[in-house]
């Protein structure tokens, strides 16, 4: 009978392992302890991206709200004025091309090759555990972990984390640019931050436990699938499809619960979340309209209109103005759009940041005195002649 036909089997294996103690949850920066120089280089040239992609929306806000207001300006400088603001407007759309080209293809190869120096660690010290030690353990969930833990780790360190750094640089740089043209209306919309921080946090921590048991059903479905293929003649021999069928079927629905689970906590968190940045997008359109209104009611070069009835232009450094407050306000509106943007690339390096633990625990374990691997120690010597006939 296979190894992973047997439904007690299974569960006391089951239960073994679920008496060992939780792993630790790992840092961040745990994540590249493999990382050699030439990571450390496209690491640092895909930050270096992600830190110019982070500043091109604030800086295209800023040239919208100059083009709003050069509208306002003379009409013979007008058509001049807006050449000269799409021209940059350009040159930040191909500048945009080339840094998200270089910090995806950066991270994508640091995140290749740190998966490929856990998958071979981690292969190694499977291959380096007695034998006796695998016959405690379901080894085929042990190999089907290996390529599991590692691509989520993937996916954690790739595309993800650099659209995750991207977009939370782009909240901090729109906060200060809105805070620099319209500090009362930056400091209205932003008050809603620490609600969404408190938010995300609990169901970043309720995502990452749902992972951690999402991953352990998956390896145990694989092992129970992949072992019953290997050993079908003994399967059938026995009459044992039943049995097998009735286990695959546990599993499926236990693994079905937790994409369930995964996808409340993920709807709880944006469906928390979506309505308190719309009120505050409503708050900060309304006020800044407000603050527009009383700088013109208050002061004379805040209007378009002079005394004498001329056309002129309000002064930007004394006055609120409508290209000052569409900057400030979309700044924090594109910010916060970001963030939420950001959220799948925060669940994934979640889910990496848990996959990785599991992983680390094999990895940091005492070596046996017994180790195939170990150039040191005695050996067996063998003296003869071999012949081929």
């Amino acid at each position: 009978m296979p190894h992973g036909a047997n439904p007690k089997t299974a569960q006391s294996e089951t239960s073994t392992s679920g008496s060992k103690p939780p792993a630790k949850q790992v840092s961040f920066c745990s994540l590249y302890r493999f990382a050699s120089r030439k990571d450390a280089a496209l690491l640092a040239v895909g930050v270096a991206s992600v830190l110019i992609s982070g500043c091109n929306q604030p800086l295209q806000l800023i040239v919208f709200g100059q083009i709003l207001d050069s509208f306002n300006s003379d009409p013979d400088e007008v058509l001049e004025r807006i050449q000269f603001l799409a021209g940059i407007y350009a040159l930040l759309g191909l500048q945009q091309i080339v840094t998200n080209s270089l910090q995806t293809s950066c991270f994508a190869a640091v995140a290749a090759r740190q998966a490929r120096c856990f998958r071979e660690r981690y292969f190694a010290v499977l291959l380096r555990r007695p034998c006796a030690r695998l016959d405690l353990e379901d080894s085929g969930a042990l190999a089907a972990s290996v390529l599991e833990a590692t691509a989520v780790i993937q996916a954690g360190l790739g595309d993800d984390l650099a659209k995750a750094l991207q977009q939370a640089l782009a909240f901090v740089i729109g906060l200060v640019v809105a805070l620099i043209f319209a500090w009362e209306l930056a400091l209205v919309t932003t008050a809603a931050v620490p609600c969404i921080m408190a938010v995300v946090a609990v169901a970043q921590g309720a995502y990452s436990a749902r992972s951690k048991a999402a991953s352990a059903n998956s390896a145990e479905l694989s092992s129970n699938a992949l072992e019953a293929f290997s050993n079908i003649r003994t399967v059938v021999a026995f009459g044992h499809e039943p049995a097998l069928l009735v286990r695959f079927d546990e599993l499926m629905r236990g693994i079905a619960r937790c994409g369930v689970k995964l996808g409340k906590a993920r709807a709880m968190l944006e469906g928390t979340i979506a309505p308190i940045i719309f009120v505050m997008f409503g708050l900060g359109l309304w006020y800044g309209s407000k603050l527009v209104s009383d700088d013109m009611d208050a002061h004379a070069e805040c209007r378009y209109v002079s005394a004498s009835g001329e056309l002129q232009d309000p002064d930007p450094l004394r006055c609120a103005t409508g290209g000052a407050i569409f900057t400030a306000f979309l700044s924090v509106l594109f910010g916060f759009l970001g963030l939420l943007q950001a959220l799948p690339g925060l669940t994934s390096i979640a889910a990496a940041r848990a996959s990785a633990s599991q992983v680390f625990t094999l990895l940091d374990e005492p070596r046996s005195p017994i180790d195939t691997h170990d150039a040191t120690g005695e050996g067996p010597r063998a003296r003869g002649q071999v012949e081929l006939l």
